[in-house]
């Protein structure tokens, strides 16, 4: 729909889909009875590449917030798109981008999101069933359109509001910062303790070295979960 030339705000809705795709290529399993939202928004935002990173995090704070109006449980973000409910993962995000390689200009940006709205546990693989969960266990109190609707609001409001202070709240909702955490870099694996997130959104690890690194992209492990 981008490369046709498809409107900016054009949001594509799944109650199931096929062949998820998570960060890095990996595979996203996606509930097969339709316990689970599946959103695809497109967006024209006519900006530099190094900007990207800000609508990631608005979205993880948008979605974090409407998980708790509709759940009244504290929902929290591991760095740098994964939303959590009693350390169980119940969403992810995947922002990708079409830029001008002449402008460097961002063209389109798509930001897929993944819910577990309510898929149950025994229907989620074996190796995902200590980490994954949904958002409600039994039956939902709500049904799939009154948060997707909560989310547009809160995402639109952060996106367009100067004066919104959506850094704060990520920072608050982490479930990183405080915590040991590890990663890998040029095949090297370094642990330390994540301290802070910049403004621009890079984690601030004080490695166990004592010195410390900022993390632009990647993936980091909880060393106590």
């Amino acid at each position: 729909m981008a490369i046709d030339g498809a409107p900016s705000h054009s949001l594509l809705l799944a109650k199931t889909q096929e062949n998820g795709r998570g960060r890095f290529g990996r595979n996203y399993f996606s509930g097969s009875s339709e316990g689970g939202i599946y959103m695809s928004l497109l967006l024209h935002p006519n900006q530099i590449l190094a900007d990207m990173s800000h609508y990631t995090i608005i979205t993880a704070v948008a979605l974090a917030e409407a998980i708790e109006k509709i759940q009244n449980r504290p929902a929290q973000i591991k760095w740098v798109n994964d939303i959590y409910i009693d350390n169980r993962k119940v969403a992810g995000i995947l922002s990708e981008a079409v830029t001008n390689f002449e402008t460097q200009m961002i063209e389109n940006i798509i930001i897929g999101i993944g819910i577990n709205f309510s898929i149950p546990l025994s229907t989620f693989p074996s190796e995902l069933q200590d980490k994954a969960g949904s958002i409600f266990k039994d039956t939902p109190i709500c049904d799939r359109n009154t948060l997707i609707a909560s989310f547009l609001n809160n995402f639109y409001h952060l996106l367009n509001n100067t004066s919104a202070d959506y850094m704060t709240s990520y920072r608050d909702k982490s479930l990183v910062l405080g915590e040991k955490v590890s990663f890998i870099k040029q095949q090297i694996t370094y642990k330390g303790t994540a301290i802070d997130i910049t403004d621009s959104g890079e984690l601030i690890v004080k490695l166990d070295s004592g010195k410390n690194t900022y993390l632009s992209s990647g993936e980091i492990s909880l060393t106590n979960f």
